[in-house]
């Protein structure tokens, strides 16, 4: 099935339901709440602005709301990594309710963390009353493991587990960290029930919250339309169909969330007190993963696939050489002059000069390890993602070495 297709599938899926409820009032249909997953925003042209609009075209005068947690894009996709559960459903809660077009009710779709955070949402924010929810793709049971280890041992795998289980239950990753909190070991039930701030609550591990109980079951009904493993395949055909968007968008979000990270653990659990993040900074790495680094990355590894089809040893090697002697040198001198432009610098030079021979070393020491899986373990299609993964550890060294003031080699404040 194409990525086309597969958008179609789940589209149509949801215009099917709600269609039906269209058909049934009289002249005015149910308004419409949609809560969007992680890395991911409230309005997002590829996204839920393109739902949104799909929507609105097929049910005429359709009233649509698509949560936005924080008071603009950049909130938005941070909060959905590093705001608590709690505190998001208590801002939608308190947004849905000052809406005053939801007051008589309203039918509810949710993607991914958002489809088990509007669960939560029924059970603590009863008024007013969520009519219908769809789950699409939401783990209401949790996230664990890595179901598919590729080219790694089990043995490797189960060593990466371990180290997800123990940093996962650690106090101050469950409340700075949103996906942790739904991180549900099935092997260590206890550890997970005392440990979980969020998912072991809602799904009433702990006590029965009565409350909780009764609102789920005045809801009419909830009917979880697409599967965790549709969205892979869907994933995957995106990438296949639409290489540059696809990784593109990938690389782009996975630049944010790295550098919003990065400022997170300087800025607010480090620094007291703690100081509000720098969003500018952060919109521009935004832009340069997007527009500029992502694209760049997959038109260059399709072309190095093409030359040098394989993963042999020699091959990895060549790969490997190319690949950091050839093109991240120029793509350092990429990075470092669009960051000045979008800062405006009189010299767009000057950084660029002063830091690239430090960065490029330490993308030597990082990279190559890298690069050698990379281009014998992962599959042609998912190199970016892959690189764009590496780069929450790589961004940190990078926005490190940016820190360094030019002239005195001392750390900047942005």
């Amino acid at each position: 099935m194409s990525a086309g297709n597969n958008f179609r599938f789940i589209t149509c899926s949801v215009l099917l339901i709600f269609s039906y409820f269209a058909e049934n009032v009289a002249n005015e249909p149910t308004p419409i709440v949609m809560w969007h997953g992680m890395g991911d925003s409230c309005c997002a042209f590829y996204s839920l602005g393109a739902i949104k609009e799909k929507l609105n075209a097929s049910i005429p005068g359709v009233y649509v709301h698509s949560l936005k947690i924080g008071d603009n894009f950049l909130e938005d996709v941070e909060n959905g990594y590093f705001m608590h559960p709690d505190s998001q459903i208590e801002m939608a809660c308190e947004k849905i309710q000052q809406d005053s077009q939801l007051a008589n009710g309203f039918n509810a779709i949710g993607f991914s963390q958002g489809a088990q955070f509007l669960r939560a949402l029924v059970q603590r924010c009863p008024t007013p009353r969520i009519k219908n929810l769809i789950s699409v793709g939401g783990q209401h049971q949790g996230v664990y493991g890595l179901p598919n280890c590729g080219a790694l041992s089990n043995n490797a795998c189960d060593y990466i587990r371990k180290l997800l289980n123990h940093a996962a239950y650690i106090d101050w990753v469950q409340k700075g960290l949103v996906q942790a909190t739904y991180w549900h070991d099935p092997l260590n039930e206890e550890e997970y029930k005392k440990n979980s701030s969020f998912l072991a609550d809602i799904n009433n591990e702990l006590v029965i919250n009565e409350t909780y109980k009764t609102n789920l079951l005045t809801k009419e009904w909830k009917v979880d339309i697409y599967s965790m493993s549709k969205l892979r395949v869907l994933f995957r055909t995106v990438l296949e169909k639409h290489p540059i968007i696809g990784n593109s968008v990938v690389y782009g979000t996975l630049c944010v969330a790295a550098e919003a990270s990065q400022q997170t653990i300087n800025k607010k659990i480090l620094n007291k007190p703690s100081q509000p993040l720098d969003l500018e900074t952060i919109g521009r790495y935004g832009i340069y993963g997007t527009g500029i680094g992502g694209p760049l990355l997959a038109v260059w590894y399709r072309y190095l696939d093409k030359k040098l089809p394989g993963a042999t040893a020699k091959v990895v090697v060549k790969k490997m050489l190319i690949d950091q002697f050839l093109f991240t040198p120029q793509l350092l001198v990429i990075f470092y002059v669009t960051m000045s432009i979008l800062e405006r610098k009189e010299d767009l030079l000057a950084e660029c000069k002063s830091k690239f021979a430090h960065t490029f070393l330490a993308n030597c020491l990082f990279w190559l390890p890298g690069q050698a899986i990379n281009f014998s373990l992962v599959p042609s299609i998912y190199r970016v993602t892959y690189v764009g993964t590496c780069s929450f550890a790589w961004i940190y060294i990078l926005c490190w070495l940016k820190r360094q003031d030019v002239a005195s080699s001392k750390p900047d404040d942005s």
